[in-house]
């Protein structure tokens, strides 16, 4: 039996957060996200330039950038247990499952994508303020790094450091 997309999308979520675990470390599900991200960005923006977001995270899973099933039997077990397809189906929706299933996984991770707000810290001060103005506002993970290594965004008397911004904190809640 299928369920809302709503449902089946956080069991992907969850998914993910379960297949970037190592052997000694397990992410929540903003951390998982934020680790894909960094290595898609690290490793594929040369692609994101040549072609949109969405392809170059099609090609970037067709790599086997992470360890998600790549098999048809186990792309269709997949899709069943985590509520998007039912087991009674035909075989030509099994094979559309196939076909359209590093579609679909990239789909879902660009839907979720952290966003990012850049947070000056005071020295000394665990608490931070956000920075007003637009150009400080959803960041993707590279930029908000890139932002905060810059050493002019440092002085003796505060640091730019990054945190999620609210939509995206809103969005990861389950």
């Amino acid at each position: 039996m299928t369920i809302h997309h709503t449902k089946y999308k956080r069991n992907y979520l969850n998914y993910l957060a379960e297949v970037m675990e190592t052997s000694h470390l397990s992410y929540p599900v903003e951390v998982a996200l934020e680790r894909i991200f960094e290595r898609f960005y690290s490793e594929f923006s040369y692609r994101i330039v040549q072609v949109d977001m969405h392809e170059a995270m099609v090609d970037w899973l067709q790599g086997l950038a992470i360890p998600i099933p790549f098999y048809n039997d186990e792309i269709v077990e997949l899709a069943i247990t985590m509520g998007s397809a039912s087991e009674d189906m035909s075989d030509r929706q099994r094979e559309r499952i196939c076909d359209n299933y590093f579609r679909f996984m990239a789909s879902i991770i660009l839907e979720f994508e952290p966003k990012y707000s850049i947070v000056r810290h005071m020295r000394g001060d665990d608490e931070g303020f956000r920075l007003p103005g637009r150009a400080h506002r959803n960041l993707n993970i590279s930029q908000a790094r890139s932002h905060c290594k810059d050493p002019s965004t440092s002085t003796p008397e505060y640091f730019d450091g990054y945190a999620f911004t609210r939509y995206t904190v809103k969005r990861l809640r389950f």
